[in-house]
């Protein structure tokens, strides 16, 4: 069975097949179609032998195949140069830096293993935490935490530590371990400079075309940042954006330069 929010779409029988127990038993095949789906949609795919208490159940999340990101009046850029100059210039800026760049926490699907305390060099977040009724992610289904179709976001990203800046409003924050409950986030919204800034330390470019998570990610940050619900109410100056850069220490007694 098929269903989107409680309504079915699909649903069939599969022939009877003797299961015996300790043994691997193929119990047959299924095919679906999303042919009537049209945007982005979270499905769950049901099974059960009837009269039995045997069940289990799946999400699915379905994009459209073809998919067209229009900035609209959103600047997107890579570098802080331009995203500062635009905020500069009053502009609305998507500022989605290079994940590898920046200084933060290493972007990870899973939560801590076992203990910091053991294993204090793992990156140890807890998974994603945000609202999915907020209208930058209308366009992209979600629960208020990390799911499958959060693992190409996650592991193609940095988590940043907003501590040491100004408040800003979290978007997809990140949940911190015990031993150090910092404010951390991977996507947050301010004002900047004379402009509006949503920044994402989120790959939103890098093969978009195979990665379906992300490009509807940035389709639906996009479509939320042409809208009026966009209008971040907390401010942020522009040299904090410098703080999540990493730094490049130039050392005349080394023939290497030193990133961190």
């Amino acid at each position: 069975m098929l269903t989107n929010k409680g309504v079915v779409l699909q649903q069939g029988q599969l022939a009877e097949v003797q299961i015996d127990n300790g043994k691997n038993t193929l119990a047959g095949k299924f095919s679906l179609t999303f042919a009537t789906i049209t945007e982005a949609t979270q499905l769950e795919m049901r099974l059960n032998i009837p009269e039995t208490k045997y069940r289990n159940s799946w999400k699915i999340w379905v994009y459209p195949a073809k998919l067209k990101t229009e900035a609209g009046n959103v600047f997107y850029t890579r570098s802080l140069q331009e995203a500062q100059k635009a905020l500069n210039e009053g502009r609305t800026v998507l500022y989605n830096p290079d994940w590898r760049k920046l200084k933060g926490i290493e972007g990870k699907f899973l939560p801590v293993f076992w203990s910091p305390v053991h294993f204090p060099k793992q990156a140890a977040t807890m998974g994603v935490l945000c609202n999915p009724a907020h209208p930058a992610l209308a366009q992209f289904p979600t629960d208020m935490h990390s799911d499958w179709q959060w693992w190409d976001l996650n592991t193609n990203s940095k988590t940043l530590v907003l501590d040491s800046i100004a408040p800003v409003t979290p978007i997809v924050e990140m949940v911190d371990n015990w031993m150090n409950n910092r404010r951390l986030a991977l996507v947050f919204e301010a004002k900047c400079g004379n402009g509006k800034l949503l920044y994402s330390s989120i790959d939103l470019q890098t093969d978009i075309e195979n990665r379906p998570q992300a490009k509807q990610l940035l389709y639906s940050l996009q479509k939320y940042m042409n809208g009026n619900a966009f209008n971040p109410t907390k401010k942020i100056e522009l040299a904090d954006l410098q703080k999540f850069e990493s730094e490049i220490i130039s050392n005349k007694k080394q023939n290497a330069l030193d990133i961190y």
